[in-house]
Order: structure tokens, then sequence, then C-alpha cells
């Protein structure tokens, strides 16, 4: 009894694995999405909550902790996630116009995934932003790509426009 258990559950386990390589195979590396939200907020508001990475940890549950490391060459911002599950991560503003547009790309990682993320931040009036996410993302590892895809691939830009919510609450859309 105890050993057919044992035998479904390894051949459960084989068949799940098969079936997330199968997927990170048959799928494309590359990836292209973007979502637009509006905020109850100034766009310096968001600007500011956007470039305060040293906040991670209160925002992302799963970013335990960020080191700031020092600037690239362009004198641009970088920094260090590292995450509950024990990896890091490194960023580095890639370019910015204060207030309306900031471009953050992965120097390097742990699991095989490079990305960008363009953030267009434009207001509606004074108090109401329009705040555009643009992710551009690579993930060689079929393991890695097919675990995010079943995932839902598009969760990241999901959680950061949750967080401007939870900070500034939705604007209602103009007419």
């Amino acid at each position: 009894m105890i050993q057919r258990l044992l035998i479904a559950i390894t051949v459960a386990i084989a068949l799940g694995a098969a079936g997330i390589f199968i997927v990170g195979t048959k799928s494309n590396p590359d990836y292209v999405n973007s979502r637009t939200e509006t905020y109850a907020a100034s766009q310096a508001q968001i600007w500011s909550f956007l470039t305060r990475v040293e906040n991670q940890p209160q925002k992302r549950g799963q970013v335990k902790k960020i080191e700031l490391l020092e600037g690239s060459d362009l004198g641009n911002k970088r920094w260090r996630e590292y995450t509950a599950t024990g990896a890091h991560i490194d960023y580095e503003i890639a370019s910015q116009n204060p207030n309306s547009f900031l471009s953050v790309t992965m120097v390097s990682e742990t699991f095989g995934m490079i990305a960008t993320w363009n953030y267009a931040i434009t207001p509606v009036t004074r108090n109401v932003t329009q705040v555009r996410i643009v992710e551009v993302s690579r993930v060689q590892n079929p393991w890695v790509r097919g675990l995010m895809i079943l995932s839902g691939r598009g969760t990241g830009i999901k959680q950061e426009h949750r967080q401007l919510a939870d900070q500034f609450g939705f604007a209602a859309p103009t007419p």
C-alpha cells in the first residue's frame, strides 16, 4: 500500500516536472507586456515612490533586503535585491527623466532572466497621474520560463501597479 502511494507520488512529480519543462521549451523566451493605470497622486509622488528602492522590503514581501551598490560608470543608481528564496538580483536605473520617465534594467540575476522595465509617468491633472509600465524580458532557462508561464509571466507588472494602488489609490478614469 505504502509502496503504491510512493510510486504514485513519484509519477505525479515526474509528470509535473516534465510538464514544466515542455511548457518552457515550447514557449518564446522573449516577452513584452505593458499595463497602464491611473492614480490619485502627483507625478512627483509617483516618482518618489518608484525611485526609493531602499523601501522595497516594505513594499514587496518576497524582497528581504536591499543593498545599494556603487553607481554605474554613468553614475546611475544601482542596487541588489535579496529574495526570500536566497536569490539576488542586481538592478540599475538605465535612464531617467525625473518625474516623467524611468527605465530600470536587471543587470545580473541568479535564475536566467534579463529584463528592462520602462515607466512612463504622465500627469492627467494636478493630483492624478497615469503610469504605464512596459516589461521587455528574456528567459533563457526553459525550467524557469516554464514556471514563469504557468504562474503568470505578467505578474510583475501587476504587482507594481498593486503597490502603487495600495499607496495612492486608483483615480477614476477621465472622460
